[in-house]
Protein backbone atom coordinates (compact mmCIF):
# COMPACT_ATOMS: atom_id res chain seq x y z
CA UNK A 1 0.00 0.00 0.00
CA UNK A 2 0.82 3.78 -0.77
CA UNK A 3 0.23 5.28 2.63
CA UNK A 4 1.10 2.22 4.93
CA UNK A 5 2.94 -0.62 6.05
CA UNK A 6 1.36 -3.72 7.05
CA UNK A 7 3.05 -5.81 9.60
CA UNK A 8 2.26 -9.58 10.88
CA UNK A 9 4.63 -11.78 13.03
CA UNK A 10 3.97 -15.01 13.27
CA UNK A 11 6.18 -17.41 15.54
CA UNK A 12 6.79 -21.45 14.37
CA UNK A 13 6.03 -23.46 17.73
CA UNK A 14 6.95 -27.00 18.57
CA UNK A 15 4.78 -29.40 17.15
CA UNK A 16 4.99 -27.25 13.55
CA UNK A 17 2.17 -24.71 15.09
CA UNK A 18 2.26 -21.12 14.12
CA UNK A 19 1.06 -18.39 16.68
CA UNK A 20 0.45 -14.41 15.59
CA UNK A 21 2.43 -12.41 18.30
CA UNK A 22 1.39 -8.97 16.52
CA UNK A 23 -0.41 -7.20 13.74
CA UNK A 24 1.00 -3.73 13.41
CA UNK A 25 0.16 -0.72 11.27
CA UNK A 26 3.04 1.56 10.81
CA UNK A 27 0.71 4.91 9.10
CA UNK A 28 2.36 6.70 6.94
CA UNK A 29 3.60 7.43 3.16
CA UNK A 30 6.10 4.75 1.76
CA UNK A 31 7.95 7.17 -0.42
CA UNK A 32 8.93 9.09 2.59
CA UNK A 33 11.71 7.64 4.93
CA UNK A 34 9.59 8.04 8.27
CA UNK A 35 7.68 4.85 7.68
CA UNK A 36 10.58 3.23 6.90
CA UNK A 37 12.83 4.76 9.84
CA UNK A 38 9.57 2.78 12.00
CA UNK A 39 9.82 -0.64 10.15
CA UNK A 40 13.52 -0.78 10.62
CA UNK A 41 13.12 0.10 14.78
CA UNK A 42 10.75 -2.13 14.87
CA UNK A 43 12.87 -5.03 13.05
CA UNK A 44 15.65 -4.16 16.24
CA UNK A 45 12.69 -4.41 18.68
CA UNK A 46 12.38 -8.13 21.21
CA UNK A 47 9.19 -9.51 22.21
CA UNK A 48 9.06 -11.65 25.74
CA UNK A 49 7.96 -15.08 25.88
CA UNK A 50 5.42 -16.50 28.78
CA UNK A 51 8.90 -17.90 29.83
CA UNK A 52 10.52 -15.17 30.39
CA UNK A 53 12.80 -15.21 27.39
CA UNK A 54 13.26 -12.65 24.96
CA UNK A 55 12.79 -13.45 21.49
CA UNK A 56 13.51 -11.55 18.53
CA UNK A 57 12.91 -11.25 14.93
CA UNK A 58 15.06 -14.82 12.95
CA UNK A 59 13.60 -13.50 9.21
CA UNK A 60 11.91 -10.90 8.03
CA UNK A 61 9.69 -11.83 4.50
CA UNK A 62 9.76 -7.87 2.91
CA UNK A 63 6.94 -7.95 -0.10
CA UNK A 64 8.54 -5.48 -2.79
CA UNK A 65 5.06 -5.86 -5.27
CA UNK A 66 4.38 -2.68 -4.08
CA UNK A 67 6.64 0.52 -3.55
CA UNK A 68 9.28 -1.95 -5.46
CA UNK A 69 12.03 0.79 -5.48
CA UNK A 70 11.91 1.86 -1.70
CA UNK A 71 11.71 -1.27 -0.49
CA UNK A 72 15.35 -1.93 -2.65
CA UNK A 73 17.06 1.13 -1.17
CA UNK A 74 15.53 -0.36 2.59
CA UNK A 75 16.95 -3.82 2.20
CA UNK A 76 20.36 -1.96 0.69
CA UNK A 77 20.15 0.29 3.85
CA UNK A 78 19.74 -2.15 6.41
CA UNK A 79 22.19 -4.90 5.24
CA UNK A 80 20.36 -7.00 7.14
CA UNK A 81 20.59 -11.07 6.88
CA UNK A 82 17.46 -11.72 8.05
CA UNK A 83 15.70 -9.55 5.63
CA UNK A 84 14.33 -11.68 2.90
CA UNK A 85 13.11 -9.03 0.29
CA UNK A 86 10.39 -11.49 -2.33
CA UNK A 87 8.12 -11.16 -4.71
CA UNK A 88 5.14 -12.81 -5.84
CA UNK A 89 4.35 -14.94 -8.83
CA UNK A 90 1.56 -16.98 -10.39
CA UNK A 91 3.67 -20.08 -11.38
CA UNK A 92 6.43 -22.09 -9.83
CA UNK A 93 7.44 -25.78 -9.01
CA UNK A 94 8.36 -24.54 -5.49
CA UNK A 95 6.73 -21.99 -2.63
CA UNK A 96 10.24 -20.01 -3.07
CA UNK A 97 12.45 -20.37 -5.65
CA UNK A 98 16.01 -19.39 -5.48
CA UNK A 99 17.20 -15.42 -5.53
CA UNK A 100 17.33 -13.43 -8.35
CA UNK A 101 19.63 -10.05 -8.44
CA UNK A 102 18.15 -7.28 -9.36
CA UNK A 103 20.95 -4.84 -8.70
CA UNK A 104 23.07 -4.30 -12.01
CA UNK A 105 26.54 -2.19 -12.96
CA UNK A 106 26.70 0.72 -15.56
CA UNK A 107 27.08 -2.30 -18.47
CA UNK A 108 24.20 -4.38 -17.28
CA UNK A 109 25.94 -6.91 -15.42
CA UNK A 110 24.37 -8.12 -12.11
CA UNK A 111 25.85 -6.93 -8.51
CA UNK A 112 26.93 -10.01 -6.90
CA UNK A 113 26.40 -8.25 -3.44
CA UNK A 114 22.62 -6.57 -4.69
CA UNK A 115 20.05 -6.88 -3.46
CA UNK A 116 18.69 -10.33 -4.13
CA UNK A 117 14.77 -11.03 -3.99
CA UNK A 118 12.82 -14.46 -3.83
CA UNK A 119 10.22 -15.52 -5.85
CA UNK A 120 7.37 -16.57 -4.25
CA UNK A 121 4.23 -18.61 -5.22
CA UNK A 122 0.96 -16.73 -4.56
CA UNK A 123 -1.63 -19.88 -5.13
CA UNK A 124 0.77 -22.50 -3.23
CA UNK A 125 1.58 -20.07 -0.26
CA UNK A 126 -2.03 -19.68 -0.06
CA UNK A 127 -3.03 -23.05 -0.70
CA UNK A 128 -1.08 -24.16 2.81
CA UNK A 129 -2.19 -21.31 4.89
CA UNK A 130 -5.65 -21.68 4.06
CA UNK A 131 -5.43 -25.43 4.53
CA UNK A 132 -3.69 -24.81 8.27
CA UNK A 133 -6.47 -22.38 9.04
CA UNK A 134 -9.39 -25.28 8.12
CA UNK A 135 -7.87 -27.20 11.23
CA UNK A 136 -9.50 -27.78 14.05
CA UNK A 137 -8.28 -28.92 17.36
CA UNK A 138 -9.32 -31.84 19.04
CA UNK A 139 -10.28 -32.42 23.13
CA UNK A 140 -9.07 -36.29 24.91
CA UNK A 141 -11.09 -37.80 26.84
CA UNK A 142 -8.91 -36.50 29.59
CA UNK A 143 -10.02 -32.96 28.61
CA UNK A 144 -6.37 -32.59 27.08
CA UNK A 145 -6.35 -29.89 24.14
CA UNK A 146 -4.06 -31.13 21.31
CA UNK A 147 -3.51 -29.06 18.21
CA UNK A 148 -2.07 -30.52 14.85
CA UNK A 149 0.71 -29.95 13.29
CA UNK A 150 0.43 -26.53 11.35
CA UNK A 151 -2.23 -25.06 13.30
CA UNK A 152 -2.43 -21.62 13.48
CA UNK A 153 -3.41 -19.93 16.75
CA UNK A 154 -4.78 -16.44 16.33
CA UNK A 155 -5.17 -14.79 19.75
CA UNK A 156 -6.95 -10.99 20.41
CA UNK A 157 -7.08 -10.72 16.61
CA UNK A 158 -10.56 -7.76 15.45
CA UNK A 159 -12.82 -8.91 12.95
CA UNK A 160 -11.34 -6.76 10.39
CA UNK A 161 -7.76 -8.56 10.21
CA UNK A 162 -9.64 -11.78 10.11
CA UNK A 163 -12.00 -10.36 7.25
CA UNK A 164 -8.61 -9.27 4.85
CA UNK A 165 -6.96 -12.84 5.91
CA UNK A 166 -9.82 -14.90 4.83
CA UNK A 167 -10.64 -12.27 1.91
CA UNK A 168 -8.87 -14.34 -1.39
CA UNK A 169 -11.52 -15.68 -3.99
CA UNK A 170 -10.58 -18.98 -5.70
CA UNK A 171 -11.08 -18.57 -9.66
CA UNK A 172 -11.74 -22.45 -10.12
CA UNK A 173 -11.28 -23.63 -13.37
CA UNK A 174 -9.24 -20.17 -14.80
CA UNK A 175 -6.55 -20.06 -12.30
CA UNK A 176 -7.23 -16.56 -11.70
CA UNK A 177 -7.00 -14.87 -8.41
CA UNK A 178 -7.82 -11.38 -7.63
CA UNK A 179 -4.19 -10.27 -7.32
CA UNK A 180 -3.99 -10.62 -11.48
CA UNK A 181 -6.64 -8.12 -11.39
CA UNK A 182 -6.13 -4.79 -13.45
CA UNK A 183 -9.27 -2.24 -13.00
CA UNK A 184 -9.36 -0.51 -16.63
CA UNK A 185 -12.97 1.85 -15.73
CA UNK A 186 -13.42 2.64 -11.89
CA UNK A 187 -16.51 0.24 -11.11
CA UNK A 188 -17.62 -0.60 -14.71
CA UNK A 189 -14.05 -2.57 -16.59
CA UNK A 190 -11.68 -4.77 -15.00
CA UNK A 191 -8.78 -6.91 -16.79
CA UNK A 192 -9.27 -10.29 -14.89
CA UNK A 193 -6.18 -12.28 -15.99
CA UNK A 194 -4.18 -13.97 -18.33
CA UNK A 195 -4.83 -17.95 -18.92
CA UNK A 196 -1.74 -19.30 -20.72
CA UNK A 197 -2.61 -23.48 -21.96
CA UNK A 198 -0.56 -25.53 -23.59
CA UNK A 199 -1.22 -25.67 -27.42
CA UNK A 200 -4.07 -22.92 -26.74
CA UNK A 201 -3.59 -20.28 -27.54
CA UNK A 202 -3.49 -16.98 -24.50
CA UNK A 203 -6.39 -15.97 -23.65
CA UNK A 204 -7.11 -12.56 -22.23
CA UNK A 205 -10.31 -12.29 -19.49
CA UNK A 206 -11.85 -9.10 -19.05
CA UNK A 207 -15.11 -8.51 -17.20
CA UNK A 208 -17.67 -4.87 -17.71
CA UNK A 209 -20.50 -3.84 -16.68
CA UNK A 210 -22.72 -1.63 -18.89
CA UNK A 211 -21.23 -2.80 -21.73
CA UNK A 212 -24.19 -2.43 -23.57
CA UNK A 213 -23.77 1.72 -22.90
CA UNK A 214 -21.08 2.35 -26.39
CA UNK A 215 -19.09 4.96 -23.66
CA UNK A 216 -18.07 1.66 -21.96
CA UNK A 217 -17.66 -0.60 -24.79
CA UNK A 218 -15.72 2.36 -26.00
CA UNK A 219 -13.00 3.03 -23.77
CA UNK A 220 -12.89 -1.03 -23.00
CA UNK A 221 -11.87 -0.83 -27.07
CA UNK A 222 -8.97 1.31 -26.44
CA UNK A 223 -8.12 -0.37 -23.49
CA UNK A 224 -7.62 -3.73 -26.30
CA UNK A 225 -6.18 -1.99 -29.01
CA UNK A 226 -3.52 -0.16 -27.04
CA UNK A 227 -2.42 -3.25 -25.63
CA UNK A 228 -2.72 -5.41 -28.68
CA UNK A 229 -5.11 -8.08 -26.77
CA UNK A 230 -7.81 -7.41 -28.82
CA UNK A 231 -7.46 -10.74 -30.42
CA UNK A 232 -6.82 -12.77 -27.55
CA UNK A 233 -9.73 -11.13 -25.39
CA UNK A 234 -12.78 -12.97 -24.04
CA UNK A 235 -14.92 -10.23 -22.22
CA UNK A 236 -17.53 -11.11 -19.75
CA UNK A 237 -20.45 -8.94 -18.79
CA UNK A 238 -23.62 -8.59 -16.74
CA UNK A 239 -25.03 -6.80 -19.41
CA UNK A 240 -27.75 -8.24 -21.78
CA UNK A 241 -26.15 -9.53 -24.79
CA UNK A 242 -25.82 -10.03 -27.46
CA UNK A 243 -24.48 -6.35 -27.78
CA UNK A 244 -26.47 -3.79 -29.81
CA UNK A 245 -24.91 -4.40 -33.86
CA UNK A 246 -23.58 -0.63 -33.68
CA UNK A 247 -21.84 -1.38 -30.05
CA UNK A 248 -17.51 -0.60 -30.91
CA UNK A 249 -17.32 -4.34 -29.56
CA UNK A 250 -19.77 -6.41 -31.81
CA UNK A 251 -17.41 -7.54 -33.26
CA UNK A 252 -15.72 -9.24 -30.24
CA UNK A 253 -16.68 -12.79 -28.43
CA UNK A 254 -18.72 -11.08 -25.43
CA UNK A 255 -20.30 -14.00 -22.78
CA UNK A 256 -22.81 -13.74 -20.24
CA UNK A 257 -21.15 -13.99 -17.14
CA UNK A 258 -24.43 -16.49 -15.74
CA UNK A 259 -23.35 -18.95 -18.36
CA UNK A 260 -19.60 -18.92 -17.62
CA UNK A 261 -19.85 -19.20 -13.94
CA UNK A 262 -21.53 -19.43 -10.35
CA UNK A 263 -21.22 -18.44 -7.24
CA UNK A 264 -21.03 -20.96 -5.18
CA UNK A 265 -20.13 -20.92 -0.49
CA UNK A 266 -18.47 -17.72 -1.63
CA UNK A 267 -16.19 -18.46 -4.48
CA UNK A 268 -16.19 -18.09 -8.00
CA UNK A 269 -16.48 -21.30 -10.16
CA UNK A 270 -16.27 -21.39 -13.97
CA UNK A 271 -17.71 -24.12 -16.05
CA UNK A 272 -14.12 -25.29 -17.35
CA UNK A 273 -16.46 -27.10 -19.81
CA UNK A 274 -17.59 -24.02 -21.46
CA UNK A 275 -14.79 -21.75 -21.15
CA UNK A 276 -13.15 -22.81 -24.47
CA UNK A 277 -16.05 -22.72 -26.45
CA UNK A 278 -17.27 -20.96 -29.02
CA UNK A 279 -19.94 -18.47 -27.64
CA UNK A 280 -22.05 -19.09 -30.67
CA UNK A 281 -25.21 -18.52 -28.49
CA UNK A 282 -24.48 -14.70 -28.27
CA UNK A 283 -24.12 -14.05 -31.95
CA UNK A 284 -26.96 -12.46 -33.43
CA UNK A 285 -29.46 -14.93 -34.57
CA UNK A 286 -29.08 -14.91 -38.14
CA UNK A 287 -28.72 -17.38 -40.80
CA UNK A 288 -25.33 -17.79 -42.77
CA UNK A 289 -27.36 -16.62 -46.09
CA UNK A 290 -28.25 -13.16 -44.28
CA UNK A 291 -24.56 -12.61 -43.77
CA UNK A 292 -23.27 -12.00 -47.04
CA UNK A 293 -19.73 -10.83 -47.62
CA UNK A 294 -18.54 -9.72 -44.20
CA UNK A 295 -15.49 -9.45 -42.05
CA UNK A 296 -17.70 -9.07 -39.14
CA UNK A 297 -16.70 -12.46 -37.79
CA UNK A 298 -13.31 -12.97 -38.07
CA UNK A 299 -12.75 -12.29 -34.43
CA UNK A 300 -15.30 -13.90 -32.97
CA UNK A 301 -15.67 -16.66 -34.93
CA UNK A 302 -12.32 -16.86 -37.18
CA UNK A 303 -14.46 -16.66 -40.05
CA UNK A 304 -14.50 -14.88 -43.23
CA UNK A 305 -18.10 -15.14 -44.54
CA UNK A 306 -18.59 -14.61 -49.00
CA UNK A 307 -22.00 -14.56 -50.18
CA UNK A 308 -23.30 -15.81 -47.07
CA UNK A 309 -20.91 -18.98 -46.77
CA UNK A 310 -18.54 -19.26 -44.34
CA UNK A 311 -14.70 -19.91 -44.72
CA UNK A 312 -12.71 -20.99 -41.83
CA UNK A 313 -9.39 -19.22 -41.36
CA UNK A 314 -6.07 -20.28 -40.35
CA UNK A 315 -4.75 -18.59 -37.22
CA UNK A 316 -2.45 -16.59 -39.57
CA UNK A 317 -5.06 -15.49 -42.43
CA UNK A 318 -7.08 -13.84 -39.26
CA UNK A 319 -4.31 -11.99 -37.98
CA UNK A 320 -3.95 -10.57 -41.30
CA UNK A 321 -7.34 -9.38 -42.08
CA UNK A 322 -7.40 -8.13 -38.45
CA UNK A 323 -4.53 -6.28 -38.41
CA UNK A 324 -5.56 -4.62 -41.73
CA UNK A 325 -9.25 -3.88 -40.02
CA UNK A 326 -7.63 -2.21 -37.00
CA UNK A 327 -5.22 0.11 -39.29
CA UNK A 328 -6.53 3.52 -39.58
CA UNK A 329 -6.22 3.20 -43.70
CA UNK A 330 -6.59 -0.42 -43.79
CA UNK A 331 -3.39 -0.34 -46.03
CA UNK A 332 -0.02 -1.18 -44.56
CA UNK A 333 3.95 -2.22 -46.27
CA UNK A 334 4.51 -5.51 -46.03
CA UNK A 335 7.15 -5.50 -43.25
CA UNK A 336 4.46 -3.55 -41.30
CA UNK A 337 1.89 -6.23 -41.89
CA UNK A 338 4.59 -8.77 -40.75
CA UNK A 339 4.85 -6.99 -37.77
CA UNK A 340 1.79 -6.43 -36.97
CA UNK A 341 1.07 -10.49 -37.29
CA UNK A 342 3.76 -11.58 -35.31
CA UNK A 343 5.31 -13.41 -37.60
CA UNK A 344 8.65 -14.58 -37.81
CA UNK A 345 8.89 -15.51 -41.76
CA UNK A 346 11.75 -13.39 -43.16
CA UNK A 347 9.99 -13.66 -46.64
CA UNK A 348 6.53 -12.81 -45.60
CA UNK A 349 3.91 -12.93 -48.30
CA UNK A 350 0.24 -12.61 -47.54
CA UNK A 351 -0.76 -14.25 -50.62
CA UNK A 352 1.21 -17.66 -49.61
CA UNK A 353 -0.71 -17.59 -46.55
CA UNK A 354 -3.49 -17.72 -48.33
CA UNK A 355 -2.42 -21.02 -50.40
CA UNK A 356 -5.35 -23.01 -49.14
CA UNK A 357 -7.91 -20.09 -49.03
CA UNK A 358 -7.56 -18.00 -52.12
CA UNK A 359 -11.07 -17.01 -52.43
CA UNK A 360 -11.07 -15.47 -49.29
CA UNK A 361 -7.35 -13.46 -50.43
CA UNK A 362 -9.38 -12.44 -53.52
CA UNK A 363 -12.02 -11.17 -52.20
CA UNK A 364 -11.08 -8.77 -49.24
CA UNK A 365 -7.03 -8.26 -50.32
CA UNK A 366 -5.55 -6.21 -52.53
CA UNK A 367 -1.73 -5.77 -53.66
CA UNK A 368 -0.90 -2.35 -55.09
CA UNK A 369 2.78 -3.03 -56.68
CA UNK A 370 3.64 0.46 -57.06
CA UNK A 371 3.64 1.33 -53.22
CA UNK A 372 4.07 -2.79 -52.20
CA UNK A 373 1.33 -2.58 -49.98
CA UNK A 374 -1.58 -4.31 -48.95
CA UNK A 375 -4.92 -2.91 -48.87
CA UNK A 376 -8.20 -4.13 -47.63
CA UNK A 377 -10.82 -4.64 -49.68
CA UNK A 378 -14.20 -3.80 -47.70
CA UNK A 379 -17.68 -5.68 -48.21
CA UNK A 380 -20.37 -2.70 -49.28
CA UNK A 381 -22.13 -3.54 -45.63
CA UNK A 382 -18.68 -3.39 -43.66
CA UNK A 383 -17.99 0.34 -43.77
CA UNK A 384 -19.82 1.68 -41.25
CA UNK A 385 -18.49 -0.50 -38.41
CA UNK A 386 -15.17 -1.03 -40.22
CA UNK A 387 -14.78 3.11 -40.08
CA UNK A 388 -16.22 3.71 -36.80
CA UNK A 389 -13.73 1.25 -35.48
CA UNK A 390 -10.94 3.03 -37.15
CA UNK A 391 -11.52 6.67 -35.85
CA UNK A 392 -11.82 4.84 -31.82
CA UNK A 393 -8.46 2.79 -32.30
CA UNK A 394 -6.64 5.81 -33.40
Amino acid sequence: MKIRVSVVRFRPWPPKEVWLVEHRVLAGDTSRDTVWQRLHEMIDESWTHASGVQLRLSRIGLDTGCATQEAYAFVRKLRDSRLLPMKGVARGAALVGLPTAVDLTVGGKKLRRGVRVYSVVGGIAKLEFYNHLRKTMEVTEDGEILYPAGYIHLPKVDAEFVQQLCSEQLATGLDLNRHQVECLVPDLAWRMGLVEERRVKPVTWYFARHLNLDTTAQRLLIHLSGHRADRSARILTSSPVPLPASSPLAQYEVVHLADLMRVSQNRFEFFTNRVMEPAAVYQVHDSATDRGTTLRHVRSECNAYIDGVAYPLEAMQANILLALIDDFDHRMEGSALRDACSSAARNFRPVKQFDRNKLVYETFIRYIPGDKEYELVIPANDLAWISKRALMTT
